[in-house]
């Protein structure tokens, strides 16, 4: 495991994070993403319209422009059906609340345009509570390969840790909300961002 604990302190490689920080960090992570909540909710939305294709286009474009690459999203749109969108999302979605969540980035990157950065952001806003995104930052600062291999150990680690968050009895910074797995590789991205 790429994490290690030491009392409170969390080592990502070169990383020390005391737990008592993630709040914080968490919280300059909401400040320079504000719409992240947005994103989320169109992720809810899309998924009680049981992937409904013609909800597809605009999930992709405000996931791709939270992540900072509004241009992906045209490109993903252009390269691929609605239809075809809202299968490997429901694959997906279905994959991620199983016993091998990280198995749900395999049906998004069968999609052409979405590689494992940007896959990884939809399917992150599919299942917030089973899911990160591992981009550039957190693999090139972390070491995290970005491939299936790293998501997987990048989702364990944050598990992990998301663990000991509880244990610890971390404050999450949005009541009436607890601590998330993609809010701790939120945490985690925004302190090397």
């Amino acid at each position: 495991m790429r994490s290690r604990v030491a009392g409170t302190d969390r080592r990502f490689e070169r990383l020390w994070i005391p737990s008592d920080d993630f709040p914080h960090w968490l919280r300059k992570h909401r400040e320079s993403d504000p719409d992240t909540p947005m994103v989320e909710q169109l992720g809810v939305e899309l998924i009680a319209s049981d992937f409904a294709p013609d909800r597809v286009p605009e999930f992709v474009r405000r996931v791709c422009g939270w992540g900072n690459y509004a241009g992906v999203g045209g490109r993903v749109l252009r390269r691929n059906m609605p239809g075809q969108l809202a299968k490997a999302f429901r694959e997906a979605h279905q994959l991620s609340v199983g016993p091998t969540p990280e198995d749900a980035l395999q049906p998004i990157l069968s999609l052409k345009g979405l590689n494992v950065s940007f896959g990884s952001k939809h399917l992150k806003f599919l299942n917030p509570e089973r899911a990160v995104v591992l981009d550039s930052i957190i693999s090139e600062k972390l070491g995290y390969p970005r491939d299936l291999l790293g998501y997987g150990d990048l989702l364990a680690d944050c598990f992990a840790l998301l663990e000991q968050l509880r244990q610890d009895a971390t404050p999450y910074p949005f009541p009436p909300g607890t601590w998330r797995v993609s809010d701790v590789e939120m945490a985690i991205y925004q302190r090397w961002k």
